[in-house]
């Protein structure tokens, strides 16, 4: 689970109360770590080749085991294409592997002003509303808008790790 506090991936049995781990909407405080004596199965995932992924009514970001490397490190999430949709003469991309930045966010481009969205197809703060053109865009592709912030989020959270693994 990636724990804001240690800005690291961390085992459940390692968590303590109090602890924040990333959730989709911010924050979430681990209240308490019961360590079980139940069998149950366990699978490790891939989903959309990601190895991280979120959990519960949270959405608490957790990463596969299996994407650590033979060094133990973990395997870099994979952004999504850099077009994410191009309908009706509107472009929705993102430019995280060349110029881009926090926070996570897609450029919706073309039947009006150049804006910048988040996972919830809003505008940024500071960015021009959605024409109307892009808005049905945006709308009728919401769960793909969100899955791709969601994954450049991911491959942020990765970047910031690394970057602080060097210091």
């Amino acid at each position: 689970m990636w724990s804001l506090h240690r800005h690291a991936w961390t085992a459940i049995e390692d968590l303590e109360a109090g602890e924040l781990l990333q959730g989709e909407a911010g924050p979430v405080a681990v209240v308490s770590v019961s360590l079980l004596d139940t069998r149950a199965s366990v699978y490790n995932l891939e989903i959309h080749c990601e190895h991280v992924y979120q959990i519960g009514v949270d959405g608490v970001v957790v990463h596969n085991a299996c994407g650590r490397s033979k060094s133990g490190k973990f395997t870099e999430p994979q952004l999504p294409n850099k077009t994410i949709i191009k309908k009706n003469g509107v472009t929705v991309e993102h430019y995280y592997r060349s110029i881009d930045h926090a926070p996570a966010h897609l450029h919706v481009i073309g039947q009006g002003r150049s804006t910048r969205i988040g996972a919830n197809g809003r505008p940024l703060s500071n960015n021009p509303p959605l024409t109307p053109a892009q808005q049905v865009v945006v709308n009728d592709n919401i769960s793909l808008v969100r899955s791709s912030v969601n994954k450049i989020k991911n491959w942020l959270k990765f970047q910031d790790h690394l970057s602080g693994e060097e210091e």
